[in-house]
């Protein structure tokens, strides 16, 4: 069972990353909330200020220099939108409906995209 749980990480991992275009923060929310990820668009913003994955201004958001670094956001037509890989770093934060300790689960995710890139 473990061996087929890594083949379909795997295969979603694929089906994330080698998607092609940015999607906006709102969709993606509506995406995670797909996934059992109960979280609107209000409090997805919120997490990404919080977490230091979206800068706040008056005007607009934009993404920090941290997620643009990453890859997982970009700055369209003047707002932020997310990557497919940010898609797939969000998700693979967030599955566990618990957004404690993320700065640990950051570092594991990005830990797990580094093993599976070679795999794609």
């Amino acid at each position: 069972m473990n061996n087929e749980f890594n083949k379909l990480h795997i295969e979603n991992t694929r089906m994330f990353l080698k998607s092609t275009g940015t999607i906006s923060i709102g969709s993606v929310s509506k995406l995670l909330q797909k996934c059992n990820i109960k979280m609107g668009r209000n409090r997805f913003y919120d997490f990404l200020i919080k977490n230091d994955y979206v800068q706040e201004n008056k005007n607009r958001n934009k993404p920090t220099q941290k997620s643009i670094d990453l890859g997982i956001m970009k700055l369209e037509k003047q707002n932020p939108v997310i990557t497919p890989k940010g898609c797939f770093f969000f998700w693979m934060l967030l599955r566990e409906n618990s957004i404690n300790n993320i700065a640990d689960k950051e570092e594991n995710v990005l830990a797990y995209l580094a093993e599976t890139e070679p795999l794609l």
